[in-house]
């Protein structure tokens, strides 16, 4: 079991949380969806998801999505996750998530789950396997404006009206190694979606690393993850292409196949 300390100084209390959106969005109070992914390269079939967001009180709201087929280096499993997000200073910033990941006949083989301490600076991720054993402790610096894999696209929609505006918006985002990257997000297009027989107008938004001067060179040769959210409030997000879970992992494509609006 390894540990890191993070020293916390007072001010980074200051950091605060996240900052505030300059325009801000109106949250649904709730949505239901189905969504399938695929292998980008194959095209094959990789898992079917469902997923419920859904508001729980005021400015506190609960995602869940629970998968059945291939995920990360898990084949044929079944998995949840979950997330509690919180509007602070007009973002939905991540307040914990939980990854559970269980075999076919539903006994469970790890956990992760992440915790953003907002008073101390710090992000505590805690791995727990199959008999509930510690093992993996982990301690990283929480910064301004972090999301992680599970409440990414609900994140943006804090930003959603500043992206369609023109705006670059730039987070920190912690992937499933884990690890801290540097992202900077921003409207590519409009584009239209067939999702069942409708067609549905979108906007696409593009996320790549933000390393500064490097830049260029990145948004060059590196793909980005992209976004696609319905045109009209509330914004549904309906499409994502880029990597399932962290640096390495498979490259897919996943679409909504049926959404319910609250």
């Amino acid at each position: 079991m390894k540990v890191i300390d993070i020293p916390v100084k007072s001010f980074t209390i200051l950091l605060i949380l996240c900052s505030q959106a300059f325009a801000q969005y109106s949250w649904p109070k709730s949505e239901i969806y189905k969504q399938n992914t695929i292998e980008k390269e194959s095209g094959l079939l990789r898992s079917h998801l469902t997923g419920n967001f859904k508001k729980i009180t005021d400015g506190r709201y609960f995602l869940k999505k629970s998968g059945k087929g291939d995920y990360s280096k898990f084949k044929d499993a079944l998995w949840t996750l979950e997330s509690e997000t919180e509007l602070r200073g007009g973002l939905l910033c991540p307040l914990y998530t939980i990854c559970t990941i269980y075999d076919k006949d539903k006994k469970k083989i790890v956990t992760c789950k992440n915790e953003y301490d907002y008073k101390n600076g710090v992000i505590r991720i805690t791995e727990k396997d199959a008999d509930n054993a510690t093992t993996k402790e982990i301690a990283l610096p929480l910064k301004n404006r972090t999301t992680d894999y599970v409440s990414l696209i609900y994140f943006l929609k804090s930003f959603i009206n500043d992206l369609i505006a023109g705006e670059t918006v730039r987070f920190n985002f912690l992937s499933c190694e884990p690890g801290l990257y540097k992202l900077k997000a921003r409207f590519i297009q409009e584009d239209t979606l067939l999702i069942g027989s409708q067609e549905i107008e979108t906007v696409k938004v593009a996320i790549t690393p933000d390393m500064g001067a490097f830049n260029i060179i990145l948004d060059r040769f590196v793909p980005p993850t992209l976004l696609w959210y319905e045109k009209k409030e509330p914004h549904v997000w309906l499409k994502y292409e880029g990597l399932e879970s962290g640096r390495n992992s498979t490259h897919i494509i996943t679409i909504i196949e049926e959404i319910v609006p609250f």
